[in-house]
This record gives structure tokens, sequence and C-alpha cells, in this order.
């Protein structure tokens, strides 16, 4: 009779709209995914003057050819297609002591796992790749990369990111 019970309740669960005890909690919205590019005040310091800079960001769903790439060659246009690469690069003009948002959505359903974030500096002396995990940026606000006066700050340097067979750590 115990049995009966179970299954009856079961099914009148399977059939109910709303029932509470069947409902599977709705997996977190992975997509669309927020990055927030911000320019110091002293961006690309040259001649005693900041100067707009040039910032391209790639979604990848591994980092190896990214990390690979030269520079320059990341920043061509048209920009190059890379293996691993899961949708169309954005790029942007920073200005002096402003923020741009980007979103990054999976087109076609291709989820990505890595940003990978380049800037053209005219004299670097710090970092100019950088790579930003996806798990980074599921976090309250928006994921800020900070452009300072020779080198980005913040993120993931390219050349530390760990590789991207390896599962999420």
């Amino acid at each position: 009779m115990r049995r009966i019970v179970t299954v009856l309740m079961m099914a009148a669960c399977m059939t109910a709209a709303g029932c509470g005890w069947c409902k599977k909690p709705a997996p977190p919205k992975l997509f669309p995914v927020p990055l927030c590019l911000h320019a110091s005040h002293n961006l690309q310091w040259y001649n005693e003057r900041p100067h707009t800079l040039y910032v391209r960001v790639f979604p990848l769903v591994i980092n190896d050819a990214f990390a690979a790439a030269e520079v320059n060659d990341l920043l061509a246009d048209p920009p190059p297609t890379l293996p691993g690469s899961a949708g169309i690069a954005q790029s942007r003009t920073l200005y002096p002591d402003t923020t741009q948002t980007l979103s990054f959505d999976a087109e076609g359903g291709k989820p990505f796992s890595f940003l990978g974030i380049v800037a053209g500096y005219y004299k670097p002396l710090g970092a100019t790749k950088h790579v930003v995990r996806t798990e980074e940026l599921r976090q309250e606000g928006c994921y800020t990369v900070e452009f300072g006066a020779a080198g980005i700050q913040g993120g993931q340097p390219a050349s530390t990111a760990p590789p991207a067979n390896r599962g999420a750590q």
C-alpha cells in the first residue's frame, strides 16, 4: 500500500506544475558575461600626457593560441581567427579616465571559458596580454580590468594562465 501511495504522489508531482518537491533548481545563468575595461587617468603615458589605447578582447574555449600569438598579430585588422576561439572579438578604443563595459554571449550555443585581452601600448613596460576565466566574471557587478600608464593591471597574465585542457579549478 505504501508503494502505491508513493508512486501516486510521484506521478502527481510530475504532472502538477509548480510542485516544490519535484522541481529541479534552475541552473545558474552563465551567459552573457560582463567585462569592464577601466583606463587610468595616465593611460598610455608618453610625451608628458595620456593617450588613447586600442584594446581587443577574444572569447576563447582554449587560450593556447592566444597566449602564443604576438600582440601585433592579435591587434591586426581584420582580427585573426584563433584556434580555440568561440566567437567574434570585440575591439575598443579606451580614453584616459574612462570605463567601457563589454558583454559576451555564447554565440550559437558555444560557451567559452576564457576572455583573452590584448592592448596596443606604444611603449609597454608591463603586461600587454591577459587572460580572464569566465568563472571570475560571474560575480556581483562588473569584473574590471585596469589599464595603466604602460601595461594591463589585474586579470591573469596570458603567459601564466593555466593550461586550457585542465578542468576548472
